[in-house]
């Protein structure tokens, strides 16, 4: 038997499974919709089920902030971040100048 591992980001699942079936919502007899529920555990399901994993692990996010948000707090850390991202433009583009 292969080894297969599935990870899965929980929240993208619940944000899709809830809004693939707004225009059907599924409501318990007290009126909550259980959209989210309901399509999380079919995702779930169906991935159990088609492809055999032999290992999963899902993952949801808290309300602490990433690394990249803590990273991005500080201005100086901004400026820098963005002269990184911008280099390899910076260094392709042919000069303005006539």
């Amino acid at each position: 038997m292969d080894k297969r591992l599935f990870l899965l980001d929980a929240f993208a699942l619940i944000f899709r499974a809830y809004y693939a079936l707004i225009r059907s919502p599924r409501i318990t007899s007290k009126g909550k919709n259980t959209n989210a529920q309901f399509g999380f555990t079919n995702a779930l399901i169906d991935l159990l089920n088609k492809q055999k994993p032999s290992h999963m692990a899902v993952c949801f996010d808290t309300a602490a902030p990433n690394a990249i948000q803590i990273l991005l707090t500080t201005k100086p850390t901004v400026r820098k971040h963005q002269k990184i991202c911008w280099l390899p433009y910076r260094i392709s583009r042919r000069s303005l100048k006539p």
